[in-house]
């Protein structure tokens, strides 16, 4: 599967989070996990960091620039978890 340099910094990013390590390539994730992570949308990957940055008082906009999400996806996210974006 080809994968784009965004989802592959996200799944970087989340792997990192989850495991509590700091792998730096793709190659370096064992592929049972890089597996399973490939099956994440790249917004499912990210909203995590994303709701993070919401609670700390992030700008959308902020946040559009730093994840490439658009504003209706990152609203999107914030409404799920009770927030409304700025």
């Amino acid at each position: 599967m080809k994968v784009n340099a965004n989802q592959n910094k996200a799944i970087i990013k989340f792997y990192n989070r989850i495991n509590e390590c700091d792998v730096e390539y793709l190659y370096e994730i064992p592929a049972p996990q890089l597996k399973l992570l490939l099956l994440f949308s790249y917004k499912e990957l990210v909203a995590p960091f994303v709701r993070e940055l919401l609670i700390k008082g992030a700008s959308a906009e902020q946040i559009t620039r730093d994840y490439k999400l658009s504003r209706r996806e990152i609203r999107t996210i914030s409404y799920k978890m009770g927030y409304s974006t700025r």
